[in-house]
């Protein structure tokens, strides 16, 4: 079994056509919200981290607003396949892409606006605002992420993630997941 090996030119390219856009933005004044996409395991810890301290730099001259969510990691939406009673997937089409029920959540988390009549229900740990964290708690908490993909859960975090998946997924499926001011 080869392991795959990051092509470094082509990260290095990716990552200046991000610090040029975030850059952009920012200069501007535009508020930039920068996510990672509910994958079950997105990236290596290395990777991770390296992005996360290249968002860490351009908020340190960012004239704007400035977040960077990280959603791809087991948690109770990239673990739909795990509930009691599957159904047809909420979150993902056939072939593998988020749909956007996923990205509701996503906008959800982002905005904060779990509190508002027409949110869908969010569970606990679902994405994280990294640079919202002190630099060693987020770093610890990509570590956290990135050992369940290993299968190393932290104590009762595993068994916390599937209750909460079968307390929410019901709920998600009878309400169509959001539902429109009013309809409450």
């Amino acid at each position: 079994e080869q392991a795959s090996e990051p092509n470094n030119a082509q990260d290095e390219n990716t990552y200046e056509d991000l610090k040029k856009s975030i850059g952009l933005l920012c200069e501007r004044g535009v508020k930039v919200h920068i996510y990672d996409a509910p994958w079950p395991c997105s990236q290596p810890y290395q990777v991770s981290i390296n992005q996360l301290n290249i968002v860490r730099n351009l908020g340190k001259t960012c004239q704007s607003e400035l977040t960077y969510h990280i959603f791809g990691y087991p948690n109770a939406v990239t673990m739909e396949g795990l509930q009691e009673k599957p159904a047809q997937s909420l979150f993902y089409r056939p072939d593998g892409h988020p749909r956007p029920t996923a990205g509701q959540l996503i906008l959800t988390k982002i905005f904060d606006l779990q509190d508002t009549d027409s949110a869908p229900p969010l569970p606990s740990d679902f994405g994280q605002d990294l640079l919202n964290l002190p630099e060693v708690q987020a770093d610890l908490w990509v570590k956290e992420r990135v050992a369940r993909c290993e299968g190393k859960w932290a104590t009762g975090a595993y068994q916390d993630t599937l209750g909460e998946m079968n307390d929410l997924f019901p709920i998600w499926h009878k309400d169509d997941l959001v539902q429109p001011p009013g309809n409450q």
